[in-house]
């Protein structure tokens, strides 16, 4: 009996000293900006962080004071600012979660002596630097080894509207990272990973990487551009930071390092443009088909939810007989309009209703219709609006009402523009009656699923793989997109997924379809708030004061006005508007528009119908795949009309919002060019000139002129088709005077024949050297650049490649360094040499007496060696 008790003893000192050992180490923890200080907490004891004297930036803790650890290697400790025992009202970190307040302690998710490891028996906990996994920290039994390979493209439209991609070692290319902090820029970051050898940058659209970037910018913007040496850039520079500014345009060429540095260049771009919009406002009191909804809490089972809080019996176009009559056309309503768009003599276009549309308006039907989208004296007021288009840090581009701030409204979220008409110009007689406000609501979010084992944590947030959108945004069929379900009479009280925790036949067949999983109904109002929107900003409930999350009586909306029926003196909002606005979208491959609206939303591409929402709803998604929408038609850079059409029709929320990818939206280009036919190096081009601007609030749309139409308008106003040639640099190797005649140019490269239609003939290009370059057409002072090639290996180009005899060899014999060497029979003849990059400048001359004559050049690069007539081309290292 003793021998067993002190043999129990020495077990029990032994699973103690184990478990000291097994918890032996340094925890190290970078402090989130907004703490003071931090603590692990453990089993309800807290152990205080001290700074790191070795490492600034650091706190550090050792694991032996974490008293409670040195028990059961189950034993887990999380972080928080302040010290608390469950993070309640405070800041603390996780597992699964950096920086969060209000999140209690989970079993499961905290550290532990498994995560201690590596030579000297370390745990660093820090920021991710993966900037799409902010909200989870990134921890490893070492500090992050973080490299960042930051790039400025070419700012023009060709590259402004693809994704772009970076190439590494010959693998498939991935997509880079905008910046969000410096616009125009993209990054690639490299976190405890080897950095490639050799990496190109190309457009996702590019499919046989024609415009290949590379070491030396876009003035060597084709297939063979020089590879980035990255991984011995990055130990040249001496830096875990690089930027490239591979716009020849905004680079210093001439540096010895052509455009690399490792510090910021102090180079942007512009990221943002807007779409001017005509915009129609009116209210319930003028025009009937405009509705406010009753109270919707205590509503939710029965048709009082689809009366009209706000008849009135002298509107007119009355769609109901009195206030209490069910509202027709409540939740989504598809195919109230028109298939196809007709532009009438003026250019106009305008949707028209069809019978199952009629049902929606009342008795004068396509009178209230009209009446929506045109200036109707008595009815409406109408101005002009520009909506603002951020670029995304997701490369793409958005005007999202969630989180702008219309102007004078005191808080952000929704869609108000004439709330303040000093913001917007007026186009028709003022009517003081369409300014009326209304109750309303802010916008709410789709749930996350916050179950432990959930395969799509963020819910209906979560970013689909092949479409690489929410997959909120793919929810509604259309005639744009059908892999997602019908939602004809959906988007009416926000509970058609699921109610009181059980999934409808609707919840159901998004599961089905997505195979997603979400809290309770799928919105904000149904859900707890563990994983929210980023910067989702939460009020006091019933007002528009904004407090902290945690705060008692916290709600995700704001509210404005307390009446459903009244027009409001006090809160409120100017509801109750029609907006239209005609744009052009140049189109590539892999494009896609998403669109969030309340109410009706009818959207046009190339004058067919894409996106139909119709009805009185809450916010639906409409969703447009372009390359399966055109079908065959689609081609490259080819430029198609895109025409929108929105109203605001019932209280309380109303939201808009409008993403594509990669895809700009034209509204200032009035020439235009398409590619008709390609072949074999050879391209014919169509000009499209558009007198008026495409998405003038003041002229409307107009149809642009192409081919013969072109040609006769020209010729009535006695004009033509200027032309001239640009180098990448934008100096002018062929004059305007020069290229009058209708012929061909560049040893027959252009064909100018018809002067509506040019042609380029890439394998006959040839009188000037090698290099990029742009034809420039212009009429009436608008210009559009057709970008062009001239090879090295072209048969009429200046020959630059070697020759079978060129009479003499080049030998490299030290950095920046080479050596021409004369052939034999050539040895003792007087000749003269030239070095010239590869846009035909020289950078170095002389003559050759010698059998051997060193050049030392200042900068790497590709150069040509001109030695009499024969020419040679080097890489310089």
């Amino acid at each position: 009996m003793k021998r067993i008790l002190i043999f129990a003893m020495f077990l029990l000192v032994v699973q103690n000293v184990y478990a000291k050992m097994a918890c032996d180490g340094t925890v190290y923890l970078e402090l989130p900006d907004n703490w003071n200080g931090a603590y692990a907490v453990a089993d309800g004891v807290k152990t205080a962080f001290s700074k790191s004297k070795e490492f600034p930036g650091w706190y550090e803790l050792q694991v032996d004071d974490i008293g409670a650890l040195t028990g059961p290697e189950t034993r887990e400790f999380f972080i928080d600012a302040k010290g608390k025992s469950d993070c309640e009202n405070d800041r603390c970190i996780t597992r699964e979660a950096f920086d969060v307040e209000n999140t209690p302690f989970k079993q499961g998710l905290g550290f532990s002596c498994s995560d201690i490891g590596g030579i000297k028996k370390e745990l660093w906990i820090q920021e991710n630097p993966d900037l799409s996994k902010a909200d989870v920290p990134y921890f490893s039994t070492a500090a992050a080894n973080v490299k960042y390979l930051r790039i400025f493209l070419p700012n023009n439209m060709k590259w402004r509207n693809s994704v772009p991609m970076i190439q590494e070692d010959g693998k498939p290319g991935i997509p880079l990272e905008s910046d969000p902090d410096q616009c125009g820029w993209l990054f690639r970051r490299y976190i405890d990973e080897p950095v490639p050898d050799k990496v190109v940058i190309y457009r996702d659209d590019d499919e046989n990487m024609e415009d290949v970037i590379g070491l030396n910018g876009n003035w060597e913007e084709n297939a063979t551009a020089t590879p980035i040496p990255l991984k011995a850039y990055f130990e040249m520079f001496q830096s875990n930071e690089l930027f490239f500014v591979a716009d020849a345009g905004l680079a210093d060429f001439t540096s010895p390092t052509m455009g690399w540095s490792r510090v910021f260049p102090n180079v942007d771009a512009d990221c943002s443009y807007e779409l001017a919009v005509v915009i129609y406002d009116t209210d319930a009191s003028l025009h009937g088909a405009f509705t406010c909804a009753p109270d919707w809490y205590g509503n939710m089972d029965s048709n009082t939810i689809r009366y009209n809080a706000c008849y009135y019996a002298n509107a007119k176009y009355p769609i109901t007989s009195d206030g209490k009559t069910v509202v027709p056309c409540v939740g989504v309503t598809q195919g109230m309009v028109s298939d196809t768009l007709i532009p009438d003599s003026m250019g106009h276009k305008k949707p028209t209703l069809t019978d199952v549309g009629r049902k929606c308006f009342g008795d004068k039907a396509d009178e209230a219709f009209a009446a929506m989208f045109n200036s109707t004296p008595g009815v409406n007021e109408v101005s002009c609006y520009d909506l603002m288009f951020q670029h995304t840090s997701d490369g793409m581009w958005e005007f999202n009402s969630d989180n702008f701030q219309s102007p004078g409204t005191p808080v952000s979220g929704g869609f108000y523009p004439v709330e303040k008409m000093d913001v917007h110009y007026l186009m028709s007689e003022p009517l003081p009656a369409a300014e009326s406000k209304r109750k309303a609501e802010g916008p709410t979010f789709f749930c996350a699923d916050n179950s432990r084992d959930s395969k799509t944590p963020d819910g209906l947030r979560t970013i689909d793989p092949v479409e690489g959108v929410p997959i909120s945004n793919l929810l509604c069929n259309g005639p744009g997109w059908d892999g997602g379900i019908d939602c004809s009479g959906l988007f009416v009280t926000g509970d058609e997924f699921s109610n009181n925790d059980v999934l409808t036949a609707t919840g159901l067949e998004i599961q089905k379809a997505f195979d997603v999983s979400w809290a309770g109904d799928g919105w904000g109002w149904s859900c707890d708030y563990l994983k929210i929107p980023v910067g989702w900003q939460f009020y006091k409930e019933g007002t528009e004061v904004p407090v902290k999350r945690t705060s008692e009586g916290a709600y995700h909306q704001w509210v404005s006005g307390d009446s459903d029926s009244e027009i409001l003196i006090e809160g409120g909002r100017n509801q109750h508007f029609c907006l239209e606005s005609h744009a052009m979208f140049r189109y590539r491959k892999g494009a896609h528009f998403s669109f969030n609206a309340d109410d009706d939303i009818w959207v046009y591409i190339d004058n067919k119908l894409a996106v139909d929402l119709g009805g009185m709803h809450i916010s639906a998604p409409g969703y447009v795949d372009v390359d399966k929408f055109l079908g065959e038609k689609a081609a490259k850079d080819s430029v198609y009309d895109i025409d929108i059409f929105y109203c605001d029709r019932r209280t309380k929320m109303t939201n808009l919002r409008i993403k594509t990818n990669s895809m700009f939206f034209e509204p200032d280009i009035k020439l235009k060019v398409n590619i008709e036919k390609k072949s074999e190096g050879k391209e014919v081009y169509r000009l499209a000139y558009t007198k008026e601007t495409s998405i003038s609030c003041f002229s409307g749309s107009t149809i642009p002129m192409e081919g013969e139409r072109l040609m006769n308008y020209l010729y009535s106003t006695a004009q033509n088709v200027n032309y001239f040639v640009l180098d990448s640099r934008s100096d002018t190797i062929v004059t305007v005077g020069e290229m009058r005649e209708s012929k061909t140019y560049l040893n027959g490269g252009i064909n100018l024949f018809n002067r509506t239609k040019p042609t380029i003939d890439k394998n006959k290009l040839g009188g000037i050297n090698p290099g990029k370059y742009f034809l420039v057409a212009e009429v009436e002072g608008n210009t559009v650049n057709i970008p062009f090639n001239v090879l090295e290996d072209s048969s009429n180009a200046v020959k630059v490649q070697k020759l079978a005899s060129p009479g003499f060899r080049i030998e490299r014999f030290a950095p920046l360094s080479f050596t021409i060497i004369l052939d034999e029979s050539a040895a003792n003849a007087t000749r003269s040499y030239a070095v010239l990059d590869m846009l035909g400048k020289v950078v170095k001359n002389g003559k050759i007496n010698t059998k051997g004559t060193s050049v030392q050049l200042s900068r790497t690069g590709s150069y040509i060696v001109k030695v009499d007539g024969s020419y040679q081309r080097i890489d310089v290292k």
